[in-house]
């Protein structure tokens, strides 16, 4: 099997199973044909293929010109689309079998071995991204689940008491402290990533602002104050905060700032904005060696983790 069709293989099954656990949300975008070719070295041939499979199965919605939009639900595999894609997977293998010389006997009964010590002895780790809010969980989730090309699912802070005990918990720095807390001790698997703002943002934004005062919105107040900490090393000039709930601070800044500096995600929230003040975007994207550490913890929980019981089967 060629490079290329591993990689296809790999991000239908992905993207499938971000969809059924609830990583994308029904009415999610994906991303478009262009940016998921250029994201797994594939051919937008290849992307496109993938999309029609997805919305054959009826996962996801392909309206024209646009990226695709997620109209399934989370859930249970249908035995059906399970089989196909079971046996699109081994049909590679069971042709290379025959070419070797093996005989059906033999493949068969090499098959039900791999699948015996698989279910003894192998059991994914779940990934849940923990942040404090529904909007930041969803859109922090998403972000590992394509740089990690596997299934990580949002969490709130406070639903951490919740999850397995053997589950991996990934959450900012900065909320480390609290998830730990509700976490009731059972940090063994708690993973604190650096998220950093894109450098050409801060940039761009200084070379805009000259005397202030800088307007800051994020979805929080917490994260309002977090990015004006993290400006001002940067930026000289007076700045004022307000989160995208906060009317009344909004409103004080308008007449006043010079310029608003927005996250991206409260950019998805709908609050009053001022058409007269320049408006710019910061990005933020966690750190690659945070996401280095958090895969080499996932391949040492896979190995080390016993299979499921009935017991051990619970939802977060």
């Amino acid at each position: 099997m060629s490079r290329s069709t591993n990689n296809a293989a790999r991000a239908r099954a992905v993207l499938r199973d971000a969809i059924q656990s609830g990583v994308y949300a029904r009415g999610s975008r994906l991303p478009s044909t262009r940016e998921l070719a250029a994201q797994l070295g594939i051919n937008r041939n290849t992307a496109t293929k993938i999309y029609s499979e997805l919305a054959r199965e009826n996962l996801i919605e392909l309206p024209p010109n646009r990226p695709p939009i997620v109209i399934g639900e989370g859930g249970p595999v249908s035995a059906d689309v399970f089989q196909k894609r079971m046996s699109e997977t081994l049909e590679t293998i069971l042709l290379e079998s025959q070419l070797i010389g093996m005989t059906p006997a033999d493949t068969t009964r090499m098959l039900n071995q791999v699948a015996s010590n698989f279910f003894a002895n192998y059991r994914a780790p779940r990934v849940f991204a923990a942040e404090c809010n529904e909007i930041e969980a969803r859109a922090y989730a998403q972000e590992l689940t394509v740089r990690l090309d596997s299934p990580v699912r949002p969490v709130l802070l406070d639903q951490l008491g919740q999850i397995r005990s053997d589950d991996i918990v990934v959450t900012p720095l900065f909320h480390l402290h609290e998830a730990r807390q509700h976490l009731n001790g059972r940090t063994e698997h708690l993973i604190g990533l650096v998220v950093t703002a894109n450098s050409s943002d801060i940039a761009a934004i200084a070379t805009t602002v000259t005397t202030g005062p800088l307007g800051i919105v994020a979805v929080n107040p917490g994260a309002a104050e977090r990015l004006r900490r993290l400006l001002s090393f940067q930026i000289d000039v007076p700045m004022l905060t307000a989160s995208v709930n906060q009317p009344e601070a909004l409103e004080a800044m308008r007449g006043k700032v010079e310029c608003i500096v927005s996250t991206v995600r409260a950019q998805k929230v709908k609050w009053r904005r001022m058409p007269e003040v320049p408006f710019m975007l910061i990005r933020y994207h966690t750190d690659e060696r945070s996401i280095e550490q958090l895969r080499i913890e996932m391949q040492r929980l896979g190995q080390a983790l016993p299979a499921p019981t009935a017991s051990a089967n619970g939802r977060a």
